[in-house]
């Protein structure tokens, strides 16, 4: 296994710059399974998942943020209460999106095609 740099623009951060890259065309049994395009392929969802995984990380230490700063924001006049709750209701339906799509793709998609996968198998 080796960390793969990408190229990285002006917008990306450590997140964005690396992947894991498999080598298993010298290993004569899994070459045949883990394909060329099968390794592409997970490429492309360790990627995706990876960038999930950011937006969850990045949530949390908003709300963390925003925790700690309760105390200011009740002394707020209503007019920005009532801002800064709809803002904590759309964040908090961010994080349940993003959680429930990271969740879904694991279990549901990624997890049940390896029983399929494991299955065919026996």
């Amino acid at each position: 296994m080796d960390v793969k740099l990408l190229t990285a623009s002006e917008k990306d951060r450590g997140w964005e710059t690396f992947l894991l890259d498999y080598k298993v065309s010298d290993l004569t049994p899994l070459s045949t399974i883990f394909t060329e395009e099968v390794m592409n392929n997970y490429s492309k969802i360790f990627s995706f998942m990876l960038k999930l995984k950011k937006i969850q990380h990045s949530l949390s230490i908003s709300w963390g943020i925003t925790m700690q700063n309760q105390k200011q924001f009740r002394r707020l006049n209503a007019d920005l209460q009532s801002k800064f709750h709809r803002f904590n209701l759309a964040h908090h339906e961010m994080a349940h999106f993003v959680s429930n799509i990271h969740n879904y793709i694991l279990v549901e998609v990624l997890e049940s095609a390896w029983t399929v996968f494991l299955d065919g198998l026996h």
